[in-house]
């Protein structure tokens, strides 16, 4: 791509060129390249056409891919772009950042546009037929029912990535989806919280007591069975034990897409002091923003989410074993992963509002 600049004065006139190229590994095993070519006297106007351009090569169907986790993970576009005038200056490059910034973001767009075109509506027939596979082992569905998002999810956004944020996204579907473990593990949490509230723990007014107390219980919660408390034993029956497997089995809550549906949001965090942040400056108003762009689940989203409880093992347990409300055992776990789900939210940034999940 060449970009033609006049300089006035003594040396007359100086062509200032820009040359650039855009690759596409996931088109192409041997990298396709496109070239970028545009043409503008100014070169603050010109680096502008330069991401317009990349702009165009990303948006909607041209991010055509059948699975978005390897185009995420592994086919990022790399962009090489150099700024020749007396001197070589990488503008653009593996030496300095091969995606970033507005160009991060436009790639994003690209993703949540290009995602519309994915068909995945068989795969809750294959999670119902999952459930009915487990029915007939000896499993008792639980829950299994529609959960909305309330606000946007992230799950995994602290996971390695190249484009410094991720997000989960299924190996083979290349769809978001809710992991079991999260699920299990927020449901956990909220069970050893209402364990120490009934015990009234959280009333203790000394915070070194308190403390003391929960790290107690705590140690109780993730051990071994607990036979001798009742109460933490309950919990450790369903959620499991380190000599212990739980008696629930969570399933992964996958979306329900409908065609041509957006799935994702663009989000940002702002770095307002980034030189503060890596210890070179003091904070300070003089110092730019960093944007940080990455991709959220969208509010109003439905997720499946299903929940089975180990009849067949259960049954079979010890008689000094067998402490579970049975009969109140549904509602019981239902209203648990309700409020897990509404009040705890799950995945990252919780504590700003995010992940809240409703009926």
């Amino acid at each position: 791509m060449y970009y033609r600049r006049k300089i006035g004065g003594n040396r007359g006139n100086r062509e200032i060129k820009i040359h650039g190229k855009i690759s596409f590994a996931f088109r192409n095993p041997l990298l396709y390249k496109q070239s970028l070519r545009t043409s503008e006297n100014n070169e603050r106007k010109a680096k502008e056409n330069f991401l317009n351009e990349f702009k165009e090569q990303v948006k909607g169907k041209s991010l055509r891919i059948s699975n978005f986790s390897l185009l995420i993970n592994k086919f990022i576009p790399i962009i090489e772009a150099n700024i020749i005038g007396r001197e070589n200056i990488q503008w653009f490059g593996l030496d300095n950042e091969c995606i970033g910034g507005e160009t991060k973001s436009y790639f994003l767009l690209g993703v949540i546009e290009g995602f519309k075109y994915i068909n995945i509506h068989k795969l809750i027939d294959r999670l119902d037929s999952q459930i009915d596979t487990l029915k007939s082992k000896g499993y008792e569905e639980i829950v299994y029912k529609i959960f909305v998002t309330q606000s946007r999810l992230v799950v995994g956004l602290g996971c390695e990535s190249v484009l410094e944020t991720s997000l989960t996204l299924h190996k083979i579907f290349g769809i978001p989806y809710v992991p079991a473990t999260a699920l299990k593990g927020v449901c956990r949490a909220l069970a050893f919280w209402e364990i120490a509230d009934k015990k009234e723990i959280l009333k203790i007014e000394d915070e070194k007591e308190k403390n003391k107390k929960l790290k107690s219980l705590q140690e109780k919660f993730y051990g071994e069975l607990q036979i001798n408390d009742e109460d933490v034993l309950k919990a450790q029956l369903l959620f499991g034990a380190q000599n212990f497997k739980g008696l629930l089995l969570f399933l992964d809550a996958y979306p329900e897409i409908r065609n041509n549906e957006t799935v994702f949001e663009l989000d940002i965090m702002n770095v307002h002091y980034p030189n503060y942040y890596s210890g070179n400056e003091p904070p300070g108003d003089w110092q730019n923003p960093n944007p940080i762009y990455f991709l959220t689940i969208k509010p109003g989203l439905r997720f499946k989410i299903g929940v089975l409880f180990d009849k067949f093992r259960y049954n079979n347990l010890n008689s000094n074993l067998k402490k579970l409300d049975i009969d109140n055992l549904k509602s019981n776990i239902e209203s648990l992963i309700k409020e897990a789900l509404s009040e705890f939210g799950i995945g990252a940034k919780t504590r700003l509002g995010y992940g809240i999940l409703g009926e």
